[in-house]
């Protein structure tokens, strides 16, 4: 199912050795903006993240049961270099010497990756992957899991890939909306019914300007400045 528009068809693109189906196309993918999700048919979906809202909510002391925080910047860096070839005989130099750069200024250490693009690329189809890149590293470093009560909200299952309003305090998340980029359902004697959702910054997956973190507030009384290991009694991780 295509529901974005993914542009002219690629030019050149192999396959490498061994590749699947679904890497194949997820790295297509990137070459145009567009993620590879799933519908509740189970087709797989070629879209532009977030354009719909879900009618639900995320509202810790009403359906959270435990939230953590999966960020890291470990796969941040300061800089992404793409580098790709262009099939022409104008010029070896416009052949050869096609570049692209993006950056993540929050990242002040020195520490570039450089990308080698497959194939016959043009120096927009590169400067779209780095891009994309440098927002979806950055995301990735801002996720929270949450497992909430129940699998539906208000007889809808929890959908993939819209947006969701969270409302948080420990995550400094007021109304913000987040993407869901991850559903999870489990039954258990335990805890019954949940689902287990991860959420990302929409911006990660799109083209408008990256936002800066969220603040995280500290447990305790008023003017306490020591950052805690846990919560209340629900469980959720500061």
């Amino acid at each position: 199912m295509v529901e974005a528009d993914i542009g002219a068809p690629v030019v050149d693109f192999k396959l490498a050795h061994g590749e699947t189906a679904l890497d194949a196309l997820a790295r297509a993918a990137k070459l145009r903006g567009v993620i590879l999700s799933r519908d509740a048919a189970g087709r797989v979906v070629l879209a532009k993240a977030g354009t719909k809202r879900f009618k639900g909510t995320i509202r810790r002391g009403w359906n959270v049961i435990e939230m953590r925080d999966i960020g890291t910047d470990e796969q941040r860096h300061s800089e992404y270099i793409v580098y790709g070839q262009s099939h022409t005989v104008a010029s070896f130099e416009q052949a050869r010497g096609l570049k692209a750069r993006a950056f993540d200024t929050e990242m002040q250490r020195y520490s570039p990756l450089i990308i080698n693009a497959q194939g016959n690329t043009t120096q927009a189809e590169l400067q779209a992957l780095a891009d994309h890149t440098a927002r979806v590293r950055r995301g990735h470093s801002m996720g929270l899991a949450y497992t909430l009560e129940g699998w539906t909200f208000e007889g809808e299952a929890w959908p993939l890939n819209e947006r969701v309003a969270i409302y948080d305090d420990v995550a400094g998340l007021a109304g913000d909306e987040w993407l869901i980029t991850s559903v999870r359902q489990t039954c258990s004697l335990q805890n019954g019914d949940v689902t287990e959702l991860v959420v990302r910054p929409v911006e990660a997956y799109d083209s408008v300007p990256l936002k800066s973190k969220p603040v995280r507030r500290n447990w305790g009384n008023k003017g306490n400045t020591t950052n805690h290991d846990t919560g209340p009694s629900d469980g959720a991780r500061s």
